[in-house]
C-alpha cells in the first residue's frame, strides 16, 4: 500500500485552561484527545461534528496554528508536527488552509492583487512584480472571477467572491493539501454548491488533497470519498459517505443525520 499523504497518529491538543481557584494552578483543557486518520493523495477526508468537537483544531494544528501536545502529523512519511517554525517552512507550501470566514479572512487594507501576491512574495521570492501579476490573474481565472477584480477590496466582494478569493490564496504557492474549515458554512445555501463543485473542479485539475471539515453531512457526504464523526475531541465514527448516511452506529452520528434538512 502506498505512503499516504497525511498520516495523522494519536494526535492531542491542550488549550490552557483557567488557573484552579484553590492550587492557583491552570489545568489544561483538551480540546483533541488520541485521534488518527489517513488522507491518500489526491482524496478527500471528511471531518464533521458540532460546533466544540475538536475538528478545526485537528486541521489547525496540522497546518500548526494550534500546539501538537502529543502524537505525530506525518507528509508523506517525514514526522512535521514538532518542527521549529523556520523547519516547518517548507511545507507550508506545501500544505495550506482555506479558512470559515471569508469577511475576516481576508486583509480590507489589500487589493486581491496585494493578498494573492504576499504568500508568492514570501515563498517564490525570484519572481518579478510582472510574473507575480501574471501569476494572480492566472489564480482568479482557475477560481472563475474575472481579472479586472484584482484591483478591487474585500469590501466590493459578495461572500461566495471572497471566499473565491480564499481559494485562490490557498492555491498560489501550488500546495498538494488544502485544509477547507467549514468553508461554506458563513455562505448563502444557493452559493454553497457553487464552491463545493468549484472544489471538486480544482482538486480534479490540479490534483489536490483536501481535508475537508464541516458540521453539515450533506455537504461532507457530497464532496468525500471517507468520513470521520468527531465528538468532544475524538473520532466516534468513520466510513465511507453511503456506511455512515446508510447505516451509522453512533447516536451521535445519528443526531447529527437527524439534523439535515429534508425536502418534503
Amino acid at each position: 500500500m502506498s505512503t499516504p499523504l497525511l498520516e495523522v497518529r494519536n494526535l492531542s491538543v491542550d488549550y490552557p485552561g483557567r488557573a484552579h481557584w484553590f492550587f492557583q494552578k491552570s489545568i489544561p483543557k483538551r480540546a483533541v484527545d488520541n485521534v488518527s486518520f489517513t488522507i491518500p493523495k489526491g482524496k478527500t477526508v471528511g471531518l464533521v461534528g458540532e460546533s466544540g468537537s475538536g475538528k478545526s483544531t485537528t486541521g489547525k494544528s496540522i497546518i500548526r496554528l494550534a500546539p501538537c501536545t502529543e502524537g505525530q502529523i506525518l507528509y508523506e512519511g517525514v514526522d512535521i508536527g514538532n518542527k521549529s517554525n523556520r523547519d516547518f517552512l517548507p511545507w507550508r507550501k506545501k500544505i495550506q488552509m482555506i479558512f470559515q470566514d471569508p469577511y475576516n479572512s481576508l486583509d480590507p487594507r489589500s487589493d486581491v492583487l496585494g493578498i494573492l501576491s504576499e504568500p508568492l512574495e514570501i515563498h517564490f521570492p525570484d519572481l518579478s512584480k510582472a510574473d507575480r501579476e501574471a501569476r494572480c490573474i492566472d489564480l482568479l481565472k482557475k477560481v472563475k472571477l474575472p481579472s479586472e477584480y484584482l484591483y478591487r477590496y474585500p469590501h466590493e466582494f459578495s461572500g461566495g467572491q471572497r471566499q473565491r478569493i480564499g481559494i485562490a490564496r490557498a492555491l498560489a504557492v501550488e500546495p498538494s493539501l488544502i485544509i477547507c474549515d467549514e468553508p461554506v458554512s458563513a455562505l448563502d445555501v444557493s452559493v454553497q454548491a457553487e464552491v463545493v463543485n468549484l472544489l471538486q473542479d480544482l482538486q480534479e485539475q490540479l490534483q489536490l488533497t483536501y481535508l475537508f471539515i464541516a458540521h453539515d453531512l450533506a455537504v461532507v457526504e457530497h464532496i468525500s470519498d471517507h468520513i470521520l464523526v468527531m465528538s468532544q475531541g475524538k473520532i466516534v465514527e468513520a466510513g465511507t459517505p453511503a456506511q455512515i448516511l446508510q447505516n451509522p452506529k453512533e447516536e451521535y452520528t445519528k443526531t447529527l443525520l437527524a439534523a439535515v434538512p429534508k425536502l418534503s
